[in-house]
């Protein structure tokens, strides 16, 4: 992703939702909403319990084609 004027790179920053203070790699987890405002944090064994396997290949410049496509469609 770039900024178009004046064609800079961008950067992206995890933000805590509630503080508004930036969250360092470190810190950061992969989780899920329990209920409104309550969370969880996902551990690797439930991660790979669920893990899909797929050997589908994408090709990259069809997709990209295919979404230029459509989207000038709009």
């Amino acid at each position: 992703m770039i900024n178009k004027e004046p064609a800079t790179g961008l950067k992206q920053q995890m933000v805590d939702a509630e503080t508004g203070d930036i969250v360092e790699s470190g810190q950061k987890a992969r989780g899920y909403e329990l209920a409104k405002g309550q969370y969880a944090e996902s551990r690797k064994k439930e991660l790979e319990a669920v893990q899909i396997e797929s050997n589908h290949i994408i090709d990259i410049d069809s997709f990209v084609t295919a979404r230029r496509d459509r989207q000038s469609a709009i």
